[in-house]
This record gives C-alpha cells, sequence and structure tokens, in this order.
C-alpha cells in the first residue's frame, strides 16, 4: 500500500503590547481641561499715561482642580504655549495688540508655582533623568490675562463699551503638537468691553463780591455780578458735553433765588437770582440747567452766568455784612 504523509505547518504569533507614545493616563481621573473667563467691562482714565509695565486690570481664570497626567512621555517629547486668535505681539513686552488701538493683552499661565508667558516651546526631560516618565500638568495651575494702555490717547466711539476683544478661544497649552485641536489645557474669554472717564480741571471755588450795598442802590431790578466758571475735560472719545446745574440749602419758597442772610441774621430780606448765558433765570434746586455741548477733548466748556443780588422783602437789610451760599453741579456726557 502506498503511504500518503501529510505535513500540516502550523504558524505561531506573538501579539506584543505596545504602549502609546505620551497619552492620558487612563487610571487617572480628569482629562483635556477648558478654563473661562468671563466677559467684563474695563474702565480706563483718560489723564492715564501710556505704560506697558503697570496692567490697568488683570483676571484669572479658576485652578484646573485636578492632575493631568500623561504617562510614557519620552525625553525630548515638545511642549508648549500657543496664543489663539491673537497678533501683533511686541516681543519685548509680550503684549498683543486687541480690537482698540492703545489697550494690549498679555497671556500667562502658571503652573502652581511660577508664571510663563505666551508663546513659548520646550522639550520634556524627566526629573529622574530617565528616558522616559510622566508629565503632569498640576492641579493648581491657571491661566492670567493683563491689560494694559499702550498709547496715550484711545480711540472710543461708545460711550456703553467699545470692544476690545471678542468671545472665544484666545490660549491652550500643548504636547507634542502645536495645534489647536491638539490642546491639553485651554482658555476662553467672555467678550471684553471698554469705557474711558474723562480727566477734568474746572474753575475752583470763588466769591461773587457785591461790595457795598445801599437801600438806593438795591432796587427791584437788582445789582447783578459776573459769575463766569469752565471745565475742561480730556477725553478718549474726542468730544464731550457739559452740563451745569445750581443747589442751596437756602432756596426760597419757589425756589427762583437763594436766600441772603444780613448781619442781623435775617433771610427774608434779601435774595440772590442766577441767570445763565441766554439770559434765563435758573432754579436753585438743581432743576434746571446749561448745556454746553460738543467741546473738542481739552477745550474748555465756558458758562457766563450773573449772580443778580435782589430784595426779597418791604424791610430793609441790617447793615454790616451779608452772605449766601450755592453749590454749582457738573455732569459729564
Amino acid at each position: 500500500m502506498r503511504k500518503i504523509i501529510m505535513m500540516t505547518a502550523v504558524l505561531f504569533s506573538l501579539a506584543a503590547k505596545v504602549n502609546a507614545e505620551c497619552e492620558l493616563d487612563p487610571a487617572k481621573a480628569g482629562g483635556k481641561w477648558i478654563a473661562s473667563i468671563p466677559a467684563v467691562l474695563l474702565t480706563v482714565d483718560a489723564s492715564q499715561p501710556a505704560d506697558t509695565s503697570n496692567y490697568i486690570a488683570q483676571f484669572d481664570s479658576p485652578t484646573q482642580g485636578y492632575d493631568q497626567e500623561y504617562i510614557n512621555c519620552y525625553k525630548g517629547t515638545p511642549y508648549g504655549k500657543s496664543a489663539i486668535n491673537l497678533s501683533g505681539q511686541d516681543s519685548s513686552t509680550r503684549i498683543y495688540k486687541t480690537d482698540i488701538d492703545g489697550i494690549g493683552i498679555k497671556l500667562l499661565w502658571n503652573n502652581g508655582g511660577a508664571f510663563g508667558n505666551y508663546p513659548s516651546s520646550s522639550t520634556y526631560i524627566p526629573s529622574d533623568g530617565a528616558d522616559v516618565g510622566r508629565f503632569i500638568y498640576p492641579a493648581a495651575s491657571f491661566f492670567r490675562i493683563q491689560f494694559f494702555k499702550i498709547s496715550e490717547s484711545l480711540h472710543l466711539t461708545n460711550p456703553d463699551g467699545d470692544q476690545v476683544l471678542p468671545a472665544g478661544q484666545i490660549a491652550y497649552n500643548w504636547l507634542k503638537s502645536d495645534s489647536p485641536s491638539n490642546f491639553t489645557q485651554q482658555l476662553n474669554i467672555g467678550r471684553i468691553t471698554i469705557i474711558s472717564t474723562p480727566s477734568c480741571t474746572y474753575t475752583s471755588s470763588q466769591t461773587v463780591d457785591f461790595g457795598t450795598v445801599t437801600s438806593n442802590s438795591l432796587s427791584a431790578e437788582g445789582i447783578q455780578r459776573p459769575l463766569p466758571f469752565e471745565i475742561s475735560c480730556r477725553t478718549d472719545y474726542g468730544y464731550y458735553s457739559a452740563s451745569a446745574t445750581l443747589t442751596t440749602t437756602t432756596p426760597a419758597a419757589d425756589n427762583s433765588y437763594i436766600k441772603v442772610t444780613d448781619a442781623g441774621g435775617h433771610d427774608d430780606r434779601m435774595g440772590i437770582k442766577i441767570r445763565n448765558a441766554q439770559g434765563q433765570d435758573l432754579k436753585v434746586d438743581g432743576s434746571s440747567s446749561e448745556t454746553v455741548s460738543n467741546m473738542a477733548s481739552m477745550s474748555p466748556a465756558k458758562f457766563n452766568w450773573t449772580a443778580i443780588l435782589i430784595p426779597t422783602g418791604s424791610t430793609h437789610p441790617t447793615d454790616g455784612d451779608f452772605s449766601a451760599r450755592a453749590e454749582i453741579i457738573m455732569q459729564l456726557r
């Protein structure tokens, strides 16, 4: 009988388990982190000088709150910090431009012990000198943003707030490759706006001297004296308007004049009316005003009022000094 010998080859395969390089540790809770700083309205003084060392506002994100850990990270693995949706950085100050010419922003990241600027890049070196190790973003890490006035004057148009930066992503940290989609930590901000407050100088307190007044000179028409004053404002909006009102603690019953106290302590014998530049009598309770509009920044808004001393009773005032007091209140727009 003829024998047929069958031979079967048995192939063996060896499946080797390969650990992924520098990936999140699956045994640890917490993955990539997105931090947020909410919308905010900045306020700046028009007279504040440009300064790239001292910020006008600073805001911090919450801390991460957990250790973000990556395993099997080889010596030389690149990592870093990058900005997004920002441009025009001054390399000497690390300040980026914003939507407002003259306002800049600086980005910072803190690892729980020290701050670092944006952008930056480096390579990982395990602390124990080994070739592979564990890369950790500490639980205490957080983002910080600082705003600077980098020009002496701003050019604003919206008194309710001009946009400095829109809401959105602004910075991220990365590991292995620099890409916004490859972030390990990311910072988002709410919409940032700004308003400017004017800086003004104005006429100091003044005394209106009516001189020597006699019963003959104090007629029904009264004795008139000029009461000029002005205010000059520096503004980042180009123009400003100023309104002036008058108040006193000793008004007449109808608020048409200020009561005057004579040397005998009587306040029912004389009064002072105030008239604006248009010849209109002003109420002394703040209910009437005069406005000087559309003054260029640093140009004075001038008010040429008149004080008029009038008799208010049939009895002559007591001889001697007399006095009255009022306050002019300025409002700006």
